[in-house]
């Protein structure tokens, strides 16, 4: 009877983690979201307000838009948000689902889903923010595969 009690709270244990796990991706899915669809990110960044608009006839032809702003340092740190936002999404999932493919499968096609999103939202969703999304996720992706490798060496 001792026995019973001893793995019923190690399936505990485990099962609580679980719970950790997912709620650590929920909660970066949910932050992401809104850091997406906000009205305006300097409002959100500022903690001075956040707003949300619904446009209701959207310009879908602006998702394709190649707008590359390389001098523009707020452009470039939007950016590097993009690449370290889905990075750490990628680092989530993995760490929920224990397989790196699945992983990156559902770290872009969050990416993707996010960067759709954007557009009814009067935001600028771009395609080729979802190149940055995705490197950034095949970059975290690649430096666990690494580390594995390196320690199982």
């Amino acid at each position: 009877m001792g026995r019973h009690f001893v793995h019923a709270d190690r399936t505990f244990r485990r099962d609580g983690r679980a719970v950790l796990r997912i709620t650590l991706v929920v909660c970066w899915g949910i932050g992401l979201i809104i850091c997406v669809c906000a009205g305006s990110m300097r409002a959100l960044l500022d903690l001075s307000s956040l707003s949300f608009q619904l446009v209701p006839h959207p310009d879908w032809s602006a998702f394709f838009t190649l707008d590359f702003q390389l001098k523009n340092p707020e452009w470039l740190i939007t950016k590097l948000g993009h690449f370290f936002g889905f990075a750490i999404m990628d680092l989530l999932f993995l760490n929920c689902l224990r397989r790196g493919k699945t992983a990156v499968a559902c770290s872009v096609m969050f990416a993707i889903g996010t960067e759709i999103l954007q557009v009814p939202f009067g935001r600028d969703g771009r395609l080729y923010d979802v190149g940055i999304d995705t490197m950034g996720i095949l970059c975290a992706g690649s430096i666990v595969a690494l580390a594995r490798a390196v320690t199982t060496t």
